[in-house]
């Protein structure tokens, strides 16, 4: 499906996609409401409830989106898991390897094009293979003149009678009665054989990143595009992401285009000067995460997975080698080599290849970066610019992209060759789907007196307007963070900072802070330029500087203005650290680059004043009084708004890291002030426990005294928004777990004289990672970058008929094509319609504090996200190292990385549990000290 650009093909400004194909809402929609009209019958308890009927408020328009039908014969999948003999020396890349030479073997010869497999582990076929059935293969080996003979043994494990999954995604009101029969049915087994099907094509072509279905793309360097340079040796490539979504009466694939770094394949060395031009002349500590490199010194062709990049040198890393029975430099080692001459012996970090049993260590200038590598680090320097510059093109460009190129590229075209897709009997359609939705009315701002005039749907000016309550400041100070010759001022006795600060505060009163006089007292922290990685000695002369300050200063300072030298995000965490846990003062940040510059310093000042006013207790804004009663009456009657989230180790953590939970609930009648609850636990035993929050009662019973305290009872129903799960954990996490321990903390505040306290109790899991994307089919629906208009709502044809969940996006899409947030109801006390749900949840997105604009993501859930970051940034050293190079989310590393043992992940977990102490400050404790 193409759409048209203007005369003679031009295109002027973002455009309609397939403007000139009618957009027809699907026929499979149809019969929809029949489906909800039967299940209103149902009684089906508050949880996972039934869906309501679709919402009606709001315009109604038509929208297409990037979920392509896709159909598949009524066939039986014969589903085999394979093992692998000798299964030890097998790693991922030689299980793919293994697997090539199994398909060419003659005993398979009667099953090839009749099989789909994941490269590793799982594999389907379309006819029933031998029982028992194994095949023998001969796989060269590294450094070794005779091959290693590997088994590989087909399990079998299912028998997928895909009509079954036909007729519950085809005929869903046959189940409107034995709905409960039908979710028992675990249909994801049948959806993940179909993603297995039509992702064969892009297995093979392609570079695969993400494991589970959101996160899983493709990506390949295309020949006719080549790849975009980054810097630091990295380079941009482009792919797509595809999935497989059951939705009402049509399976979908759904397809999405995306940009991810790769390593430029060269000399390691070149690399790593490039890495330590972008770095303040460091190796970035994320360079080398999972990389795979190649040397030949040993005389013949040997691959290795880097472990991590050392701080030392080959002339200052020392090891006992045993030949000659001495302690001697690496430098010295190599130089034992006839054709070795280290140019980089004193210049470049070693790498370590292997730590256990015990450590080898290699030059950097004798590795050879392997092509076709992702890179899993945080970007630096100008390259996240590049990444989104290049991946935000216009909706309709994205489309034309995904239709075209995509299509191809994944192998779904009718001219592409993809025996597994033929053989299985599955086709995707190349036309998107189209759907019905809506666009809801906004809201509208109000700060003291006054709305914005310049309000527009999803974006409002705070010019000229004042606080709704302002916060009052009795006391405070700067700190001047100075750091080599690049600084924008001098020093405290710099003649353009107080008038600077003056300005600050200027317009900080004139927003409604009370100021006391705009001559607060500057100290100053002069950092070394280029201290160690985490930047240590720079941290500890901020921590020095500002606890003498602190302690001496009478009265003490409400808060710190931070003016820092630049974007360093260790002396960032430093600083939040010191003066959340340590010292119990509110900071605000400042970069003097951007905040001098005349043309935008009150858009800038504004945004910072927003954030101290919520610090000090302020409100910022509320909504219209028409607003704010209807939610009072029809959704929030004496009601708590809560979020929850939970953060964990990531790739770039220390094996044995812990978990961060965040809990964040409302304490006023307008929905704006919610004070937050910070826990560390320890690492999940199990995948299954991983999200649960476990201690939650305890979080819950500390939110419901502070509710209490501020409004002198409490609350009758109580909203949860979740956010970081996933649909596997609806039941697990969620139901199972969570639900009882909020139910439990009840009984622990239960009212004098009564016997029991029983709020109602709604649960509504936010989704943000997630491909569903819509496009719009009328100009007037469209806004001037080719997006859907803040307030569209789709609740009908994209998602899972046994769901009520809608998908909402209340902000402006600024660049590329914008994501919507994906809410699903999980557990439903208080009985929300629709439109109640729909609406309520629109106009809580304009509540929050610290910006002018709708947000993305329902504040409850966006607040304990921001939470559960600044609990990473007080644990910087561990949560955010870039030393870890296993997978701390499953404790397993790949291929011959090492895992961590028992006892260094216990080391890891005690050092976590000394720096976090008590946690946030006392101080702090009942503020949004987090925003």
């Amino acid at each position: 499906m193409r759409g048209r650009g203007g005369r003679g093909g031009q295109q002027y400004g973002p455009q309609v996609f397939a403007a000139d194909v009618p957009a027809v809402v699907d026929e499979r929609l149809a019969s929809h409401d029949e489906l909800t009209a039967r299940f209103a019958a149902v009684e089906s308890g508050p949880e996972l409830p039934l869906p309501p009927a679709p919402g009606t408020s709001g315009t109604h328009i038509t929208l297409r989106t990037n979920l392509l039908p896709t159909n598949f014969d009524a066939k039986t999948y014969f589903d085999y898991e394979l093992k692998y003999e000798p299964a030890k020396s097998i790693s991922g890349d030689r299980k793919a390897q293994v697997l090539a030479l199994v398909e060419k073997h003659t005993a398979f010869a009667n099953y090839a094009g009749q099989v789909a497999h994941d490269g590793s582990q799982r594999l389907l076929s379309v006819a029933r293979l031998p029982d028992p059935f194994s095949i023998a293969v001969e796989l060269a080996q590294q450094g070794k003149p005779e091959p290693q003979s590997i088994t590989v043994e087909f399990v079998f494990k299912h028998e997928l009678d895909m009509s079954l999954l036909r007729r519950q995604v085809y005929h869903p009101t046959l189940y409107a009665d034995g709905y409960l029969e039908c979710r028992d049915m675990d249909i994801q087994l049948y959806v993940s054989a179909l993603q297995l099907v039509t992702q064969q094509h892009a297995r093979h072509t392609g570079v695969r990143i993400g494991r589970d279905s959101e996160t899983r793309f493709f990506f390949r360097s295309l020949t006719e595009r080549a790849p975009i340079s980054l810097g630091g040796g990295l380079e941009a490539w482009r792919g797509f992401f595809m999935s497989i979504r059951p939705t009402f009466n049509q399976v979908m694939t759904n397809i999405n285009p995306g940009m991810a770094p790769f390593y430029v394949p060269q000399n390691l060395a070149k690399a790593m000067f490039a890495s330590m031009d972008e770095n303040r002349g460091l190796v970035h500590p994320d360079f080398g995460r999972k990389l795979k490199v190649t040397t030949t010194y040993q005389g013949f062709e040997k691959t290795w997975t880097i472990q991590r990049v050392l701080e030392t040198t080959a002339q200052t890393t020392s090891f006992y080698h045993n030949k000659s029975e001495k302690t001697i430099p690496v430098a010295e080692y190599f130089a034992t080599y006839p054709n070795i001459k280290l140019r980089h012996a004193n210049n470049l970090p070693l790498v370590c290849v292997q730590e256990k049993p015990h450590p080898i260590h290699i030059p950097a200038e004798l590795c050879e970066i392997r092509p076709g590598q992702p890179y899993y680090g945080l970007l630096v320097g100008s390259a996240t610019t590049i990444i989104l510059n290049e991946s935000t093109k216009p909706p309709n460009v994205n489309a034309e992209r995904i239709m075209n190129e995509g299509f191809q590229y994944l192998g779904l075209g009718e001219d592409t060759d993809t025996p597994a897709m033929n053989a299985f009997g599955v086709h995707v359609e190349h036309n998107m789907s189209v759907v019905p939705g809506r666009i809801l009315q906004p809201p509208t701002p109000q700060y003291k007196g006054h709305s914005p005039s310049s309000f527009q749907p999803g974006s409002w000016n705070f010019a000229r307007m004042q606080f709704q309550v302002g916060g009052r400041v009795p006391s405070w100070g700067v700190l001047l963070v100075l750091q080599g010759n690049d600084n924008v001022f001098a020093g405290a006795n710099d003649s353009s900072l107080r008038p600077f600060l003056r300005a600050f505060v200027d317009l900080c009163k004139k927003s409604g802070l009370g100021f006391p006089a705009a001559d607060p007292p500057i100290i100053e922290a002069r950092l070394p330029p280029n201290d160690d990685r985490y930047r240590n000695s720079a941290i500890h002369s901020i921590r020095t500087t500002l606890t003498n300050h602190v302690k001496s200063a009478r009265p003490q300072p409400t808060f710190i203005l931070v003016l820092l030298a630049n974007e360093d995000s260790r002396i960032y965490c430093g600083l939040k650290r010191i003066c959340d846990m340590e010292l119990g003062v509110h900071t605000i940040g400042m970069q003097p680059t951007k905040a001098t510059n005349p043309k935008g310093q009150g858009a800038y000042f504004g945004n910072v004043a927003l954030k101290l006013n919520m610090k000090l207790g302020g409100v910022n804004h509320i909504l219209d009084a028409v607003s704010t009663k209807w939610l009072k009456d029809t959704m929030l009657k004496d009601t708590m708004l809560v979020g929850i989230d939970v953060t964990h180790g990531s790739m770039s953590s220390k094996a044995g890291s812990p978990s961060l939970a965040a809990i964040v609930a409302s304490v006023d009648n307008n929905f704006t002030n919610y004070p937050a609850e910070l826990r560390m636990q320890r690492p999940a035993e199990s995948k299954e426990s991983k999200e649960v929050v476990a201690e939650l009662k305890d979080m819950m019973v500390g939110r419901l005294k502070l509710y209490k305290q501020k409004n002198k009872k409490l609350p009758t129903q109580i909203i949860v928004y979740r956010d970081g799960l996933g649909e596997s954990q609806y039941r697990q996490t969620i139901l199972a777990r969570e639900l009882p321990s909020i139910r439990a903390a009840f009984s622990e505040v239960v009212p004098p004289g009564s016997e029991t306290y029983s709020p109602k109790v709604t649960i509504v899991v936010c989704v943000k990672r997630h491909h569903t994307r819509f496009y719009p089919t009328e100009k007037m629906h469209m806004s001037s970058n080719g997006n859907t208009l803040p307030g569209t709502v789709v609740d009908k044809g994209v998602g899972d008929p046994f769901l009520f969940e809608f998908y909402l996006q209340a902000h402006v899409g600024l660049q590329g094509t914008v994501k919507p947030t994906r809410y699903v109801v999980i557990y439903d006390d208080i009985g929300f319609s629709s439109d109640n749900l729909e609406k309520g949840t629109h106009m809580l997105c304009y509540l929050y504090p610290r910006a002018t604009k709708a947000v993305s993501l329902v504040p409850p859930a966006y607040l304990a996200d921001l939470a559960c970051e600044r609990a990473r940034d007080w644990l910087d050293t561990i949560m955010n190292t870039g030393d870890q190079l296993l997978d701390v989310s499953t404790g397993q590393g790949k291929g011959k990385r090492q895992r961590a043992t028992e006892e260094e992940k216990t080391q890891v977990i005690d050092e976590a549990m000394k720096m976090w102490g008590s946690g946030v400050h006392q101080n702090l404790r009942e503020t949004m000290f987090y925003i």
